[in-house]
């Protein structure tokens, strides 16, 4: 079993816990208010932390969702000098949810990657999703998106390659691999208006 199959099951499971805590939640209607804060502050809290540490990367996330590449590849370049500055937002990983990589360094080269391909900077996309896999060779991600670069090249020897590379890694294109890309951009959306409810008045972008 690769490491995305696991992290993917470890994430069925804290779903499945979630989902358990929120039906305590309302047992606990009927339990007092102590009992209720408790679960809601284990339901809500870590995702707020995280969407205000990681403030730039959500934006990033949120910009790409929405198909705006050239905008969102300042956001995601700005938490990679945060992450360098301030190691320890590394550790805000194990606040959100992460299946493809652990390494947030990672997550928002992809992006860098991904953006450029998107906008055709072929030159630009290439240098990013490798020093990905660099930082993390078990990433699935960045090999899918160098497949999808050689296909654009008609390299179809090296896009077959990165593209066995990226399935044997766990990444198969196929329902849920959709499903979490789509938990994501849902995530970083909510975290995006959350953290901007927090800050009114304030321009982001």
């Amino acid at each position: 079993m690769n490491r995305t199959t696991r992290l993917k099951l470890a994430t069925l499971v804290l779903i499945l816990l979630l989902a358990s805590l929120a039906g305590f939640a309302l047992i606990a209607l009927h339990m007092g208010t102590p009992w209720l804060v408790a679960i809601v502050i284990a339901l809500l809290v870590p995702g707020r932390v995280q969407g205000m540490l990681w403030r730039e990367f959500f934006i990033g996330r949120r910009l790409l969702a929405n198909g705006q590449y050239a905008e969102a590849i300042p956001h995601f370049e700005r938490f990679l000098e945060q992450l360098k500055n301030r190691p320890n937002l590394r550790h805000a990983v194990w606040l959100g949810w992460s299946f493809y990589t652990l390494k947030p360094d990672v997550m928002a080269l992809t992006n860098i990657g991904a953006c450029n391909l998107m906008l055709g900077k072929h030159e630009l996309a290439e240098p990013a999703l490798k020093e990905a896999i660099r930082h993390d060779p078990l990433a699935p991600l960045p090999h899918f998106n160098l497949a999808l670069l050689h296909q654009l090249r008609d390299d179809l020897p090296e896009a077959e390659r990165y593209l066995a590379l990226s399935r044997s890694l766990g990444y198969r294109g196929e329902w849920n691999d959709a499903v979490v890309q789509h938990a994501m951009n849902a995530y970083a959306s909510a975290e995006r208006r959350a953290n901007d409810s927090e800050a009114p008045g304030k321009k982001l972008d």
